[in-house]
């Protein structure tokens, strides 16, 4: 069984854990989550305009009224609901970015792995099975605004992945 107080590790860093360099299902389950779990939200962070290096640029605000500017900065804050969110999206012309997203985890969490060994081998394995799930849990989305319809595409949320 799985004692998730195991991976406690009061000032360290959770990754030098001796559970999670052992073979055991809950670590791939770990790696995989993890994974997932950084896609995610580099893609959301890019929809929403927080990284400059992502493709989908966040707009010019002299194309912005000024409502549609403060809406924006309210954005950057964090908005308080999904469609707040979306509409952002529809003025900024992003959706989330799952390119970006997988790219990033990619170079992130398999740069300092080498499949030189069977677990190198495993963890990598189990990094791209969590982007895959997250790439493939991606889900078409459509919202009635007040004068228009919103089309797009989102990732996942994690707690439909778990």
């Amino acid at each position: 069984r799985w004692n998730c107080s195991s991976l406690e590790t009061k000032n360290k860093i959770p990754h030098t854990s001796s559970f999670l360099r052992t073979g055991y299902k809950e670590t791939a389950f770990s790696y995989a989550i993890a994974s997932a779990g950084v896609t995610h939200q580099v893609a959301l962070a890019c929809s929403l305009g927080k990284i400059d290096a992502c493709p989908c640029q966040r707009p010019k605000k002299s194309h912005l009224t000024a409502s549609e500017r403060r809406k924006y900065a309210e954005a950057r804050r964090g908005p308080s609901s999904m469609e707040e969110s979306l509409e952002i999206f529809h003025h900024s012309g992003c959706s989330h970015d799952i390119n970006f997203g997988l790219q990033f985890s990619t170079q992130f969490l398999d740069s300092r792995e080498t499949a030189h060994d069977f677990m190198a081998t495993a963890r990598l394995h189990n990094n791209r099975a969590g982007r895959l799930v997250e790439h493939s849990e991606g889900q078409l989305f459509e919202v009635g605004a007040r004068e228009a319809k919103l089309r797009g595409r989102r990732s996942s949320v994690l707690r439909d992945i778990a």
